[in-house]
C-alpha cells in the first residue's frame, strides 16, 4: 500500500468543515495487495498541538487499491479548507 500511495495523485476531494475525504488514482501501473473486496484501516490516530481531541484516519481499500483517506477531528472544532 505504500508503493501504492507513493505512486497515486488524490483525483478528488470532498471537504465537510470537520472531515475531509480524499481519494487517490494510480492509474493501471499500481500492484493490488490481496485483500478481498473491501478493508478498512480505521485505527490510527494523531495527537495536534491545538486540538484538545487530535485527527483520526480511516483508510479505504477497495479491491487491492488504496481509495480513499477519511480524516477527522472530534468537538466542536471545524477545520480550515487549507488542511490538504
Amino acid at each position: 500500500m505504500r508503493q501504492q500511495f507513493n505512486r497515486s495523485c488524490v483525483a478528488d476531494r470532498d471537504f465537510t468543515g470537520v472531515r475531509f475525504f480524499p481519494s487517490f488514482e494510480g492509474g493501471d501501473s499500481l500492484v493490488r495487495v490481496e485483500t478481498g473486496s473491501r478493508i478498512v484501516i480505521g485505527d490510527v490516530c494523531d495527537d495536534v498541538a491545538g486540538l484538545e481531541s487530535g485527527y483520526a484516519f480511516m483508510l479505504f481499500v477497495d479491491d487491492g487499491l488504496i481509495g480513499t483517506l477519511e480524516s477527522h477531528v472530534g468537538g466542536d472544532y471545524e477545520l480550515s479548507e487549507n488542511v490538504w
